[in-house]
């Protein structure tokens, strides 16, 4: 009898300490799991609450550590989408190789837009008021360009330059970007009435839009660098966007 209760003594005391033990690994490991399937989710700010000097926890620990590293990229990214249309910065995550200097040959569409009078009611206004009405109207624009699937080139001053084009764009390029010049100037329309009334200075836009060929890529040096498109079409979409001057109009496509 006596070694039978000491046999059935250290059987239990055996099931308990592998229950304990199994229990100690088993669930930082469930704790990994969620956390590696919220990760996917993109939730970055999952911890896993395990501290251990074993290798489970300094598994645990490295878990976090990750964790935090990829909330710091994805930050660092959404910083960088607003200097870099977030659709370069996929495409160019997606095929690294289009990092190198260089450019391809595509057909595209082009826009350019610049504020009539610009200089002279410019002149006329504080910096800080001045930069206020620009930071309005380039947000608005460029709100109706994301609209259009259009590519924010850059900002040149009160002007701006847009592209349409594969692999960004989806749909029939030239047609969005006709469609967004008259977004534009409709959106202006609203918005002339709201600056009237806080003794703003009327703004009036002239639109230029080409399409054609225009080489598409990375110019620049290995300090600096700029995706965009040259060639004659941009030429001419910059010179249509002029001659609206002359025959007083707001908006001039090529055909």
């Amino acid at each position: 009898k006596r070694i039978l209760i000491v046999g059935l003594l250290v059987f239990v005391i055996g099931i308990l300490f592998t229950l304990f033990f199994s229990n100690r690994v088993v669930r930082p490991l469930r704790l990994l799991v969620a956390g590696v399937r919220e990760v996917e989710k993109g939730n970055f700010d999952f911890r896993v609450s395990f501290k251990s000097k074993d290798e489970v926890g300094q598994l645990s620990g490295a878990f976090n550590n990750m964790a935090q590293g990829l909330k710091e990229k994805e930050q660092m990214r959404n910083t960088f989408d607003k200097y870099v249309h977030p659709s370069i910065v996929t495409d160019i995550l997606n095929n690294p190789e289009k990092l190198k200097l260089g450019g391809s040959r595509e057909i595209q569409t082009v826009l350019f837009s610049d504020i009539a009078n610009f200089t002279t009611f410019s002149e006329g206004m504080p910096p800080e008021d001045l930069i206020l009405l620009l930071n309005d109207y380039l947000g608005a624009m460029t709100e109706e360009l994301i609209q259009k699937q259009g590519i924010l080139d850059k900002y040149i001053g009160d002007a701006i330059m847009a592209f349409w084009g594969a692999p960004f764009c989806k749909g029939n390029h030239a047609l969005l970007a006709c469609e967004t010049a008259i977004a534009m100037q409709k959106k202006l329309e609203e918005l002339r009435p709201i600056w009237k009334s806080q003794n703003k200075p009327e703004i009036n836009v002239r639109i230029g839009v080409s399409t054609g060929d225009m080489i598409v890529g990375n110019l620049g040096s290995e300090h600096a660098r700029d995706y965009t498109c040259i060639g004659d079409t941009v030429n001419y979409g910059a010179r249509l966007e002029g001659l609206n001057k002359y025959y007083g109009t707001k908006i001039i496509v090529d055909n």
